[in-house]
């Protein structure tokens, strides 16, 4: 059940150090895709040490539940559990109904080795017999001697307790298929894998040379060559980095979620560590070769020595180490021989694209080898973020910020940091001087990159900023994540939810103090992105966000001068003895909010001051303050005459409204719409609406002037002639209004107009 011929082996999952095993533990809680997958690393590194193994079952069982996950990991959960339980000393029943049910699955991936484990389990009953028959069942009838091959299994079972090489390496191959498929959905990413593990060697070059300057010539240039081979399908990226021996190829390359690159940190020591920065720490990121070849060749020779090996792979779960006859260069050598349906990635313009998108700011060169024999460098190897801030020029922003937003203007602020206190990152933020063209698409898409020392990871699947401030154009770098791990399980990351939350204060930070230094500039950052930056008061977060939020948005009073916008300190300053509330009022911009029929009582004012405000109010299920008014001079009669056509109209209406009331605010106004108490905002349902957030229109409340000569006229109508097609259409028409007034579509245009001209032709008939 586990081989070993000459330099082949089957791939061997082993354990991780300390932190590996925290970062696991970590990335294993939710329930997300990517924490399921950690699941399963968690549960190979307890087998490594032989007292967890219970504890490794027990993660086996659990995912073995878990209707997300597809039939074959679920089968594979089970069938590890079962092995772990066997070799725990368990016999019982249950186990034999297990296997039994994965030996009976119609395709099931681990059908003939749950029939082995069959055999195994009633040997160790002492049922002779019942593991003879077994095996003759997987044999086949024409078997001549199942007990021979008992004596085979018999063997094996003598080293049973030896979990890690007689079970693990038995599916292993399935394991990489589908740790592989499932942490990468992009095809495009397996070449920044391989370009960021060269990346890597030439830094532990660099590093190493600093104390042995005998591992390459002083002043010797890195780099990183790539090249291609129609003719054999062939893709090779070569480096001339740190290199590898016969066994690091065989633990590096041979181990799944083994990292050089961590062990290389891990013997670094004190100070020695933090000068040296690297990129892969996870340990997949070479598998993701395997979903564009059909084989791979790892060709290296280390630094120092004269004796170079081959690596070799299809990804099956074996691998074959050989020596390289004759002189070997410094450095590594991957030769890819791509599937048939892969030969996009030997073309010169998606290759560039790929380097130019992922690894356009690695620190050493990438040359492309064209079709002429020239080396052309594809990337531009200059990270300014990187670089202190005062060393950065206003040039140097200028054309990083046209470059990475696609907008011709100069940014309207620069956000520079450098974190290096529990998480380390730098974040280089601009925000635009324009208002970018997506701004309100209903995606709400954010547009900061997110990068793993270097190299581009994403921008579209990680929230690393919040929607509110989707406004800013930048990168986010940190050394803390890793590069190498499903997008679930990074979108769940305690460490972004820590970047996310730093970056947050930072920003709305830098804002503050630009509105107070710097007002009238201000001014212009609010009128491009004050309506996106309110969104953060509607979204769920603790108090101490929203007060952050509330000291850089600013708004527009009755009582300040023209154009003057205030902040919610300001207007609360200036609040008079025993004002309780604050009024306000949302508008598309000040005009029209100043002439909303909302306000229309003190339409003759041209200031009115903050005491006056607790007059108003927007309806009578408000809730709120109830000014006094003066009684209507209608005697019993016309208040019924009124009452009989509200109800009329509210039978016309219908559904339409959610109740028909007399205005006490309109003025000149003929109608407005209300909201009922506790329902959303006319304009915030609007804007959740064209987000896709809300599914559904509210109902809304239609207010009357009663006062208004045209109401006056329609009372008349129907107390005189009673319902008519006339008085109909000018209910429809009078609701149709309101919306207009409010911003709301009408239900339907066509109607609208129909009924306007019906009115109309009625009037030129007299």
């Amino acid at each position: 059940m586990f081989e070993r011929s000459g330099d082949a082996v089957y791939f061997a999952l082993k354990g991780t150090g300390e932190e590996g095993m925290k970062s696991l533990e970590e990335a294993s809680r939710g329930g997300s895709t990517g924490a399921h997958l950690a699941k399963f690393r968690l549960a190979h590194s307890y087998v490594k040490d032989k007292k967890n193994v219970a504890a490794a079952r027990d993660v086996y069982t659990e995912l073995a539940a878990v209707k997300g996950l597809t039939r074959e990991l679920r089968e594979l959960a089970e069938y590890l559990s079962v092995i772990l339980s066997m070799s725990l000393g368990e016999t019982g029943p249950e186990l034999e109904s297990k296997l039994m049910q994965l030996a009976s699955s119609k395709d099931g991936v681990y059908k003939s080795s749950a029939k082995e484990a069959l055999v195994v389990l009633q040997l160790r009953r002492n049922d002779v017999n019942y593991a003879v028959s077994i095996m003759r069942e997987i044999l086949g009838d024409t078997a001549s001697s199942p007990e021979s091959r008992i004596v085979g299994l018999v063997g094996v079972e003598r080293y049973y307790g030896d979990i890690e090489e007689l079970k693990f390496g038995a599916e292993v191959g399935k394991v990489l298929s589908l740790v592989v498929h499932s942490l990468y959905t992009n095809k495009d990413i397996f070449l920044r894998e391989v370009i960021s593990n060269a990346s890597d060697a030439c830094d532990k070059l660099r590093y190493l040379f600093l104390s042995d300057q005998s591992l390459m010539e002083a002043g010797e240039e890195l780099r990183i060559v790539i090249s291609v081979d129609r003719d054999r399908r062939e893709l090779t990226i070569r480096d001339n980095g740190i290199g590898m021996s016969r066994k690091e190829l065989i633990d590096n390359l041979g181990t799944i979620a083994s990292s050089g690159t961590q062990r290389f940190l891990e013997e670094l020591k004190g100070d020695k560590a933090q000068g040296c920065d690297l990129i892969g720490k996870f340990g997949v990121g070479f598998y993701s070769v395997f979903m564009v070849a059909t084989n791979v060749v790892v060709e290296s020779c280390k630094a120092g020595e004269k004796v170079g090996y081959r690596w070799q792979s299809s990804g099956d779960g074996v691998f074959s180490v050989s020596k390289i006859d004759g002189d070997v260069s410094r450095g590594t050598k991957v030769i890819l021989t791509l599937r048939e349906n892969e030969h996009d990635f030997l073309d010169k313009f998606r290759i560039e694209h790929i380097v130019t998108t992922y690894s356009d700011h690695v620190g050493y060169p990438i040359y492309l080898i064209t079709s002429d024999g020239t080396e052309e460098k594809l990337n531009s190897g200059v990270a300014i973020w990187t670089k202190p801030k005062d060393a950065v020029s206003e040039s140097e922003h200028m054309e990083f910020f046209r470059s990475i937003s696609h907008i011709g203007s100069n940014p309207w602020m620069v956000i520079h940091n450098k974190n290096e206190g529990t998480i380390e990152y730098i974040n280089l933020l601009y925000v635009p001087s324009v208002k970018p063209f997506d701004l309100f698409h209903p995606d709400r898409r954010c547009s900061v990159k997110l990068y793993v020392n270097r190299v581009f990871i994403t921008e579209d699947n990680v929230q690393v900023i919040p929607q509110y401030l989707r406004f800013l154009r930048g990168v986010i770098d940190s050394s803390d994540l890793p590069l190498n791990i499903s997008r679930e399980t990074l979108q769940n990351s305690t460490v972004i939810e820590k970047i996310k939350a730093s970056v947050t204060r930072k920003v709305l930070t830098s804002l503050r103090k630009k509105a107070d230094s710097d007002p009238a500039s201000y001014k212009t950052f609010w009128e491009n992105f004050g309506p996106v930056l309110k969104e953060g008061l509607c979204e769920a977060m603790d108090t101490e966000s929203r007060e952050a939020i509330l000291s850089v948005c600013r708004f527009y009073s009755s009582n300040s001068k023209e154009g003057e916008l205030i902040s919610l300190g300001d207007y609360i300053s200036r609040m008079k003895p025993g004002q309780e509330h604050i009024f306000y009022l949302s508008g598309n911009d000040l005009e029209s909010a100043m002439r909303s029929p909302q306000i229309e009582e003190w339409s003759s004012v041209t200031r009115v001051d903050e005491s006056d405000l607790e007059k108003f109010t927007e309806s009578d299920d408000q809730g709120k303050k109830k000014k006094k008014e003066k009684k209507d001079a209608d005697d019993a009669q016309q208040k019924e005459n009124v009452d009989a056509f509200i109800t009329y109209m509210k039978k016309v209406l219908g559904d339409s409204v959610s109740d028909i009331k007399v205005s006490r605010k309109l003025t000149t106004s003929l109608v407005c719409l209300a909201v009922p108490e506790h329902a959303l905002d006319i304009r915030m349902e609007r804007f959740l609406r064209e987000q896709k957030q809300l599914s559904y229109k509210g109902s809304r409340i239609l207010e009357l002037n009663i006062k208004h000569p045209v109401l006056s006229g329609l009372l008349r109508e129907y107390k005189d002639n009673g319902e008519s097609e006339l008085l109909e259409n000018m209910v429809h028409i009078l609701f149709d209004q309101a919306c207009i007034i409010e911003g709301e579509e009408v239900n339907s245009a066509v109607d609208f107009a129909n009924r306007m001209n019906q009115v109309l032709a009625g009037l030129f008939k007299k």
